[in-house]
């Protein structure tokens, strides 16, 4: 089977590193080794980001900056896992198009939490609409060419009519941020 043409996109998989399972980084290892066939390009912190650091914070100045050139943030989510914590706090204030891949598996909780926010803000497939990630994915690319002007991705969703999900609304809704 050949490989499929890289793509412009990349995307970036928060998952948890440190205290993974063996079963947990294969399933990481398949999935990282599906979307790349499909040619899209994956930053994945076990193999990508080197993990030698005492203190960690090279690590996490190393996976911001690979997110910061991510189109899509992609999470493999374990809410013990402090460094996917930490990513998913710096996506989600870059305002990145947020796809949670095992959400099948992920159960909201009573009270606020950050699993219940991740629920809330995944563009994935088992969201209400499958098209989501495609269509937030496209706009965020157009808005990256547009960077020049200076927008916020909530500003360009504004000026665009769209809401935080790239659904159009009308003018009287529009909330600017």
């Amino acid at each position: 089977m050949s490989k499929a043409t890289p793509s412009k996109r990349e995307d970036f998989l928060i998952c948890t590193v440190r205290n993974a399972t063996g079963e947990q980084r294969a399933a990481q290892e398949g999935y990282v080794s599906s979307l790349e066939a499909e040619g899209i390009r994956v930053y994945w912190p076990p193999r990508d980001t080197d993990q030698d650091d005492p203190i960690g914070l090279r690590i996490c100045s190393d996976n911001r900056a690979a997110m910061e050139g991510a189109d899509v943030v992609r999470v493999v989510w374990d809410p013990e896992s402090q460094g996917s914590l930490f990513d998913l706090g710096m996506a989600f204030a870059m305002r990145k198009p947020i796809y949670l891949v095992n959400r099948k598996d992920i159960k909201p909780t009573e009270k606020k939490s950050f699993t219940n926010l991740l629920l809330a803000i995944d563009i994935g497939e088992h969201s209400p609409s499958s098209t989501r990630l495609r269509e937030v994915a496209r706009l965020y690319e157009e808005y990256r060419d547009r960077e020049k002007e200076r927008k916020s991705w909530a500003d360009f969703l504004v000026s665009e009519h769209l809401d935080e999900e790239g659904k159009e609304v009308h003018e009287a809704e529009l909330v600017t941020p």
